[in-house]
Parts: C-alpha cells; sequence; structure tokens
C-alpha cells in the first residue's frame, strides 16, 4: 500500500530522468553500457527477458513484492514475532530515497529489489542453513547481486553486522558468531571472483571491454585510498540522516537516541567481551554500508547507493521488540509512520517535478523544432542537426513549492549536463517526442562546432541568428552553458 502511495505518479506520468531519453521511453536499450560501463551483466540479461520493455505497473508491484519478501527474510533471520514490527520493517523498507531514484531509473528499482532480495538471503544463509547449501547459496546469492547492481553489496554487509549484534543479544556464543564472520567473508569473497569471471566470459562472448569506470579499479588505488575513503564513508552515511526535507533530521535524531539507549539497555547483563564486540560491528556499519566506495574510491557517491542505510529503523525495531516498555515502542511505531509519510510526500513531490520540468523543456522544443523545419537550411531526415546548450528550469524551483520536497532532483531532468547530455541524449529526445531523425553526432564534432568562431557571433535562441549553418550542421544555440567535457 505504501508502495502505491508512493509510486503512483511513476506508472501515470512515466517520466523519467535523463536515462529515460537515452533509452527510450519505453525500451531499455543500452545493454551495452550496462556491462562494459557498469558491469550489471546480469541486469541486462532480466531487461532482455522481458523485450526490454519497461512496464511501470508491474514494476511498481514486483518491488513492493520483493520489499516485502525481503523484510520477511530479515524477520526470519532476526527472529522477529510481532505483527506490529513486521508492519514497520516492511512499510520503511518500501519507501525510501533510494527507491524513490532508482524509479526514476527508468525502472530499474524493480530489478535492482531482486538484488535486495538476494542479499537479504545472503545473510539469512549465512546464518540459518547448513552444510553444502549453507556456502553455495550465500556465494551464488553474491554472484547475481553483483551482477545486478553492485551498491547491495554494502546492504549485505550491514544487514549482516546488526545481525551479529542481534545474534549476541539473543545468547549466541562468542566462538559461534566469528565462524559466522569467516564463513561470511569468504563466501562473499568467491561470489566476487566467480562474478568478475561471469563477467570476463561476457566480454569474451560479446566482444564487449570494460570501460575506464571499470578498467581502473586496482588493489594498489583501494589500499592506497583506504584511509580516506573510511572517513569518507562516515561522512556520506551521516549526511543521509541529515536531510532537513519535512523535518526529517530530527526524526533520525530521535531514533538514532533511542537505538543507543536501547543497545546499552539490551547488552547491560552481558559479559564485556560481548559489549565490545556489539559497539565495534554497530561503528562498523557506516563503512559496511558504503563498502563500494572503499572498492571504487573514485565512485560518485548518490542517493541510488544508500538504501542500506534505512536498515537503522528495521534494527531499533528488533532491538526493541522484546522490550516491555510501554513508551519507546509507541513512540518508534510513530516515528517510522511519519517518516515514511513524509517519503510518500517526497516521492509524489519527485515525479511532479519531473512531469513540470518535462513538460517545460517540451514547451520550449516544440517552438525550437518549428523554428528548425522552417529554416531554409534544412532538409527533413537528412540535415544534422547540433541543438547546444540546456534550457533552464529555474523559474519553476523558484515558484513551484513541490520542488523544495523532491528527492535528489537533477540540475536538468530531461537532460544530462555532460558529453551525453548534447549528443546521444538529445538525439534521441527528438526522436522519442518528435520523430525527427536529427542525425547521431560525434562528440568531437560537436565540440569543433560550439568552439568555432562562426558559433560564438551567434546570439542566443529565440533571437535572430540563433540558428545557423556551421559546416554540414544545422546549429540552433539554446544557451551559453555547455556541458562537462570529462562526463
Amino acid at each position: 500500500m505504501a508502495g502505491i502511495l508512493a509510486y503512483n505518479l511513476y506508472f501515470i506520468y512515466g517520466y523519467t530522468n535523463a536515462d529515460g531519453i537515452i533509452e527510450g521511453l519505453t525500451a531499455f536499450s543500452n545493454a551495452t553500457w550496462i556491462i562494459s560501463g557498469c558491469g550489471r551483466w546480469l541486469l541486462a540479461i532480466l531487461f532482455s527477458i522481458s523485450g526490454n520493455i519497461v512496464m511501470p505497473l508491474p514494476a511498481v508491484l514486483g518491488y513492493c513484492f520483493l520489499t516485502w519478501l525481503s523484510s520477511y527474510i530479515i524477520m526470519k533471520t532476526w527472529k522477529m514475532e510481532s505483527c506490529l514490527s513486521a508492519a514497520l520493517l516492511s512499510l520503511t523498507m518500501a519507501v525510501t530515497p533510494a527507491s524513490i531514484i532508482h524509479f526514476t531509473y527508468n525502472a530499474v528499482a524493480f530489478p535492482y529489489a531482486i538484488a535486495l532480495t538476494l542479499s537479504a538471503f545472503y545473510v539469512y544463509a549465512v546464518f540459518q542453513y547448513k552444510g553444502v547449501f549453507g556456502w553455495l547459496i550465500p556465494v551464488i546469492c553474491i554472484t547475481c547481486g553483483l551482477g545486478i547492481y553492485q551498491s547491495y553489496l554494502g546492504f549485505s554487509a550491514a544487514l549482516f553486522l546488526m545481525t551479529m549484534v542481534i545474534s549476541l543479544r539473543q545468547g549466541m556464543d562468542l566462538r559461534k558468531i566469528l565462524e559466522k564472520a569467516t564463513k561470511a567473508l569468504v563466501c562473499a569473497f568467491a561470489g566476487a571472483v566467480l562474478y568478475y569471471i561471469a563477467l570476463q566470459l561476457l566480454y569474451l562472448v560479446t566482444g564487449l571491454h570494460a570501460s575506464s569506470r571499470m578498467a581502473d579499479l586496482s588493489v594498489g588505488r583501494i589500499i592506497f585510498s583506504l584511509p580516506s575513503s573510511i572517513v569518507n564513508s562516515y561522512k556520506q552515511y551521516f549526511r543521509f540522516f541529515s536531510d532537513r526535507i519535512l523535518q526529517r533530521h530530527i526524526i533520525y535524531l530521535i531514533i538514532f537516541i533511542l537505538l543507543m539507549v536501547t543497545v546499552f539497555k539490551r547488552f547491560r547483563e552481558k559479559n564485556i567481551r560481548v559489549i565490545l564486540l556489539s559497539l565495534f560491528c554497530i561503528a562498523l556499519i557506516p563503512v559496511a554500508s558504503n563498502v563500494v566506495c572503499l572498492i571504487m574510491p573514485n565512485a560518485e557517491y548518490s542517493t541510488s547507493m544508500t538504501y542500506q542505510n534505512i536498515l537503522i529503523i528495521p534494527f531499533l525495531i528488533a532491538m526493541i521488540e522484546p522490550d516491555q516498555n510501554r513508551i519507546i515502542k509507541p513512540i518508534t511505531a510513530f516515528l517510522c509512520i511519519f517518516l515514511v509519510w513524509t517519503y510518500i510526500v517526497s516521492a509524489n513531490a519527485t515525479f511532479h517535478c519531473f512531469r513540470l520540468s518535462y513538460d517545460y523543456t517540451y514547451s520550449q522544443m516544440s517552438q525550437v523544432v518549428y523554428d528548425i523545419e522552417h529554416h531554409e537550411e534544412y532538409k527533413p531526415n537528412e540535415t544534422p542537426v547540433i541543438v547546444a546548450g540546456f534550457f533552464d528550469d529555474t523559474i519553476l524551483r523558484s515558484q513551484i513549492k513541490t520542488y523544495r520536497y523532491a528527492v535528489d532532483l537533477p540540475d536538468n531532468p530531461v537532460f544530462w549536463k555532460t558529453r551525453t547530455g548534447v549528443t546521444y541524449n538529445r538525439q534521441k529526445y527528438f526522436m522519442n517526442y518528435f520523430g525527427l531523425d536529427f542525425k547521431d553526432v560525434e562528440y568531437d564534432e560537436y565540440l569543433k562546432v560550439v568552439s568555432s568562431d562562426e558559433y560564438a557571433q551567434m546570439n542566443v535562441w529565440p533571437k535572430e541568428n540563433s540558428i545557423a549553418k556551421i559546416g554540414q550542421y544545422l546549429v540552433v544555440k539554446i544557451s551559453a552553458e555547455l556541458p562537462e567535457t570529462n562526463k
């Protein structure tokens, strides 16, 4: 129910961020980049199974089901029995900033939810399964999870540390805890090796090769960057909880206080070694949550990589479940429900803002297309067209309050302000929304045009001399702003 309330506008409007333009309105077609640029070989396979067709309503329903299944697995792992705990746990996991962002990336939320389920099942299998399956299943979960979205490795790591703390609270002895930790590390390493082998085999079969984004990985760089990466992990982790939209930072502050009080209360009768190990595990949670940033020091941290941060709430719910205190439980329940409601508000605001920005851009681009089609130098489907620069939706953001509540809205929701945004991204837009073939333009050619004296002398559209022929290209100067050339 929470998922429907949060993501209904996604399947009503259908607007996503600039990746939705790159891939097309309905098809996730750029499997080459998914594999070579991101290493997500299983994600490409999952989309191919559905014919590369994005189906918004099934995506939302599938995401909600898998989120519930993941919550159920976590409950079984932590041996939780309360119906209230089950409801609160699944509610908080259904609506998170990361999930909202995943739905704006052309429906990847559904396959990412599969990675979420695999991550939860990895921890469950480590603690609950014995024998061959107790080793094989966690390895498979890590291998497949990495093949969908590597950031969920942080979910597995954070969930495992929390499970260690809860198991210590439930009386599991230290020797067994250390055995589980060793097993988890071995399975994670084996799963990562199998993921790498599968990726290399796919490169060999398809003829693809790793982009610089993947090829730059090296053990030396990881070790050299480790101190700064660890510090950055803590900064990024706590930055997530400092979100001031609808006073969420205050809610999280109270949750952290309740968690610390509950932890000390739960362990006051335990021996000192149990207490120290528990506190050590809790202190490592921010690092574990951002483990991908440790492995890839140059990775750009984003909201889409923060799903595991929401685990702090299920962790609190699990810690207070045996508590007979009649005050802490109602306070926690109220905080969880109110927090979920704020994220439902932000989800709806985000999709409203995408619609507003898309409609604004479309109204502007419609006039540009009219001017292009009536230009004497333009020949339909023959003349290559360069539309340089970006429309600015600042007026919408300054006047419409809805933008204040949106989550991680890009500077330009329609076009990436990168080299892709003015070439491939832009040409796809005109084909998908206007049915016009303005021809693909290589980025080097684009740079030559916008660096020329003729371009410098052009006015910004819609003034006179804002559309001109430069070489073989018909050029429209939308703004003086140029993309970042290093992205």
